[in-house]
């Protein structure tokens, strides 16, 4: 008998932390308000921008870069507050997407030294 009860409130407690497992997993993301989200977009620009910076070039899983930082462009005066340059936006995005292709292929050394930037 006291083995039955044993057993019983083993199995309701595994079933019970199971329950609590699943009900964590389908749940979303935490609600966020428009200011925090456009704080958080505003950062992600500058830094896809910085990294954008240092890449020679980006391509089938590679990314080579030149760890001296290629020179950067001249800004535009008139450029709004939160945008950034888009020459070097989108060399940080094509970086991003290389890197994540060699990740995907399990390669070691996605990224590679060359030492000299290429003119923007």
């Amino acid at each position: 008998m006291k083995i039955s009860i044993l057993r019983g409130i083993l199995m309701f407690a595994a079933g019970a932390g199971c329950a609590s497992v699943v009900a964590q997993v389908g749940h979303g993301p935490e609600p966020i308000t428009l200011g925090i989200y456009q704080d958080q977009l505003n950062d992600l620009l500058k830094k896809l921008a910085q990294v954008g910076q240092y890449v020679v070039s980006a391509d089938k899983g590679r990314v080579v870069i030149d760890p001296n930082g290629c020179p950067l462009p001249t800004p535009n005066p008139k450029m709004p507050l939160h945008a950034v340059d888009p020459r070097t936006l989108a060399l940080g995005i094509k970086a991003v997407f290389a890197y994540q292709d060699g990740n995907l292929v399990g390669d070691a050394e996605p990224i590679q030294d060359d030492g000299r930037c290429q003119t923007q």
